[in-house]
């Protein structure tokens, strides 16, 4: 019995870590410390650009340091719990207590948590195998924790989905935008390999020209001398333009897309909370609200959804009207699709 009782305690625990880590749900002390949590990925995020500047870092080496010291502990404990609750997840992918738990850790915001906090125990713990150049580089690493901003921003959550759904297409875009490079560069090669032996004397040397060109960037430290390299260097350059644009085509049709998806389900979800309370109580908008801010669509958007709800609530509203012959009562309902009035006998 006992055991039972520590048990139900230890999964009380653990569910209400899962929605206060996960779900930021809990008392008022749950929202202050997810914005201590922003504060301090932000402080870090300054501070390995402040601490560049070698005078400032020599003056404030200690203050850096107890940053350093402290972000690490809570981000240790943070990464440690999420692993911990994450079998509470609903979806119940992560429920096995061992296979579950490592799903979890492969997910793409886990791994940017244990990022967050490997650089400072390899620069521990491998501090004696590691030059000068290896610390700088896994102090600059810890860039890597203003990632951690993306579960508090629906934007970054929205441009996430939006990479993962449109993976396939961006990559096939890239992928054709690479072979037309290496095409660009065996041409520039043929053409101008002769004149230009430094710049274009082979295929790789001219795979920098052809990938700043393509993408309409032209930095101009080499370009063609020839009248067929110029000539070769202005279709290649017209061609850029619409494949650099590919890309950036393709996920703002994500996002578009991705709106339109999360706009649908705040309208549905909308619609069950009108029937489920009759009216747009107060209780309803909060709820609405609570949904509207989670998927990232706009106060303006939400408010059209909403107008458009009513209208259609008021249009299939049943009204009761008599027969000014008989004086019997009938049932009206208005369409608005026909716009017109069906009479029911009550």
């Amino acid at each position: 019995m006992a055991k039972e009782s520590v048990r139900q305690q230890d999964f009380s625990l653990r569910k209400r870590l899962y929605l206060a880590l996960e779900q930021q749900k809990g008392h008022w002390y749950v929202k202050a410390f997810h914005i201590v949590l922003m504060t301090l990925i932000l402080l870090n995020v300054i501070a390995v650009v402040v601490e560049s500047e070698r005078e400032f870092e020599q003056h404030h080496h200690f203050a850096l340091v107890a940053l350093e010291l402290i972000s690490v502990t809570v981000f240790t404990i943070e990464y440690v719990l999420r692993a911990w609750v994450s079998v509470e997840e609903p979806s119940g992918k992560y429920a096995h207590p061992v296979s579950g738990r490592l799903r979890y850790l492969v997910t793409p915001m886990a791994i940017i948590d244990l990022l967050a906090i490997f650089p400072f125990y390899i620069g521990i713990f491998a501090s004696h195998m590691l030059t000068q150049d290896h610390l700088l580089i896994l102090r600059t690493l810890r860039l890597i924790r203003g990632f951690k901003l993306t579960r508090y921003s629906v934007s970054m959550d929205m441009l996430i989905s939006v990479l993962r759904n449109e993976a396939e297409t961006i990559f096939s875009a890239f992928f054709i935008l690479g072979i037309i490079i290496v095409l660009a560069a065996t041409g520039i090669y043929i053409v101008e390999g002769d004149d230009q032996p430094e710049a274009f004397g082979s295929i790789p040397r001219a795979l920098w020209w052809a990938t700043v060109t393509l993408t309409t960037v032209g930095y101009g430290d080499v370009v063609p001398v020839t009248p067929g390299g110029k000539a070769f260097g202005m279709l290649i350059t017209v061609a850029g333009i619409g494949m650099a644009a590919l890309p950036a085509g393709i996920i703002a049709a994500g996002f578009t897309s991705e709106l339109e998806r999360r706009k649908e389900t705040l309208r549905t979800l909308a619609m069950d909370t009108m029937v489920k309370y009759g009216s747009l109580t107060r209780k309803a908008r909060k709820r609405i609200e609570k949904k509207r801010r989670a998927l990232g669509v706009s106060k303006v958007e939400t408010q059209i959804i909403l107008r458009e709800l009513k209208d259609q609530q008021t249009l299939l509203k049943p009204k009761t009207v008599t027969c000014p012959a008989c004086g019997e009562e009938f049932v009206a309902v208005e369409t608005k699709k026909r716009k017109k009035s069906t009479v029911i006998r009550a």
